[in-house]
């Protein structure tokens, strides 16, 4: 099975595509239960790493640290968090 990069982009212009017989396209256009499940479990590992890493933060503050957008400029390195 090959993994597929899917991408969700808002434009002020849009395509309309009829479609004249009924395709399952659910999977393809939109995540599964099972990637959204992988996604969860991917991150709350990247905050349990970063945790142990650091052990005084505590699991909202490394799931600020990683995923608030003012924070998401920030590359992952244990070096980038050696103040905390």
């Amino acid at each position: 099975m090959t993994k597929q990069n899917k991408k969700l982009r808002f434009d002020i212009f849009s395509d309309v595509f009829i479609i004249d017989t009924f395709i399952d396209t659910t999977n393809s256009l939109w995540w599964s239960q099972t990637d959204l499940y992988n996604f969860k479990i991917s991150c709350i590992n990247e905050i349990h790493t970063l945790m142990r890493r650091h052990w005084q933060m505590n699991f909202k503050e490394a799931k600020k640290l990683l995923y608030q957008p003012g924070n998401m400029t920030i590359i992952y390195d244990e070096h980038n968090f050696s103040s905390f």
